[in-house]
């Protein structure tokens, strides 16, 4: 259990810890599919709570590759 604690070096990355948040689709941007105060408070809440990565949620980079409306992009 004190690895899951430890400090880890991947290439040119250092996490303070091994605990990595797993990317999902909250499906809460808006319209047009920027993000609001629920990602700043939803996201910093992890990272203050130590989560080592945090890898965000799905992001399309145009309008027509969202999985849906509340996508991120």
């Amino acid at each position: 259990m004190s690895k899951l604690f430890s400090n880890i070096k991947i290439k040119n990355l250092d996490l303070k810890n091994r605990i990595v948040m797993a990317p999902m689709c909250m499906v809460v941007a808006d319209e047009q599919g920027y993000a609001n105060d629920w990602h700043v408070i939803h996201y910093g809440t992890r990272a203050i709570g130590g989560t080592g990565l945090i890898i965000l949620e799905a992001t399309a980079v145009e309008s027509r590759g969202r999985i849906k409306s509340g996508d991120l992009g």
